[in-house]
């Protein structure tokens, strides 16, 4: 159990880093036309996602547990395995867990950073 632990997070964080990564960069070349701008909601919402790393880690663990109330069972009988087990779900839910708390985290932070490039940068009016 502790190794499938170990297995989720190895494959989850560094899967959550450059799926963040490549989300924010895809929302900074939305939302923004200059490049400060878009360095502004790349870094703020890269923060965010640092911030959402430890408790993603304990929540992962939570939605691993949730979820891994059903599939257990259901995977290694579709697969033709029983092989797979308990500890392989929830070494993938737990990967799962941590990639969408992280992007979802990042997202906002993306869009705070949006918020401050608008208050900071803001055009005068004529």
């Amino acid at each position: 159990m502790v190794f499938s632990i170990i297995i989720g997070y190895l494959i989850g964080v560094p899967a959550a880093y450059f799926l963040t990564g490549a989300l924010l960069r895809f929302m900074a070349s939305k939302m923004a036309s200059g490049e400060e701008k878009r360095r502004w909601i790349r870094n703020v919402g890269g923060v965010m996602g640092a911030i959402a790393l430890a408790p993603a880690i304990f929540a992962g663990v939570i939605f691993a547990g949730y979820m891994g109330q059903g599939p257990e069972a259901a995977v290694p009988n579709v697969m033709g395995s029983t092989d797979l087990g308990i500890p392989t779900m929830v070494g993938l839910l737990l990967a799962v867990g941590t990639i969408l708390i992280v992007a979802i985290a990042s997202a906002l932070g993306a869009l705070i950073g949006l918020l401050i490039t608008r208050a900071v940068f803001a055009e005068p009016k004529r």
